[in-house]
């Protein structure tokens, strides 16, 4: 069975994923830059000119750098991505398109899990993120990505946003993306397949980065 070493972070806009995935980075793991940001920062395709090219741009570009990533013989550790391929299928859904039959056959078999971070309070405008975009539209296509992973057979997992200063609540969710993801990667490479798991678990804290999972039938 080939090893699912990928961990998808994914949610709306300004919910946090950069500066979790900076923390995860911090921690010494390894972490893939949004493809969207990159695409933006080009200038090249913008969503607000063409959505569905712009989310062309992002599948191609993403199918590519994951691609790299398969490709990797030392599979002994958990890959940090900021973003998959279902976040296309979530997006265009989201505007109401069709979505090519590519995007959602493309292979995700990659995927460890997905942790699905919950919507705040507010909404941080950065200079790159389209006009369109603000809290409605981060709390709209919330519940769209859950759906595009799910459909697709990824375990996903929601982050809950959590109260306190920032950077106590960005250890907190890096501790339970740590702990998860370690677990999920430690029992896959035990007897237990990953790919028949139920898309819901039940996560028990027993402490400071100490999980217990149950699988729920």
């Amino acid at each position: 069975m080939k090893t699912k070493n990928c961990v998808v972070l994914t949610g709306g806009p300004s919910v946090g994923k950069t500066t979790l995935l900076l923390e995860l980075r911090r921690r010494g793991h390894p972490v893939i830059r949004e493809v969207g940001t990159i695409i933006l920062r080009s200038g090249l395709h913008h969503p607000s000119r063409d959505i569905l090219e712009f989310q062309q741009a992002i599948f191609q570009r993403q199918i590519m750098v994951e691609g790299r990533l398969k490709n990797r013989e030392e599979c002994n550790r958990c890959i940090f991505l900021d973003r998959g391929i279902p976040d296309n299928v979530a997006y265009l859904t989201n505007a109401g398109l069709e979505v090519p039959d590519d995007f959602v056959s493309a292979d995700v078999g990659h995927y460890l899990v997905c942790f699905l971070l919950e919507p705040l309070s507010f909404f941080e405008r950065n200079g790159i993120r389209p006009d369109f975009e603000g809290l409605d539209f981060t709390e709209k296509i919330t519940p769209l990505l859950a759906t595009a992973y799910s459909k697709r057979g990824v375990m996903v997992i929601n982050v809950p946003a959590m109260s306190g200063c920032l950077e106590t609540c960005v250890a907190k969710k890096a501790d339970m993306i740590e702990a998860i993801s370690d677990e999920l990667f430690r029992l896959q490479n035990q007897d237990v397949c990953v790919s028949d798991w139920p898309a819901t678990l039940e996560v028990d804290c027993l402490g400071h980065r100490h999980i217990r999972l149950r699988l729920v039938s």
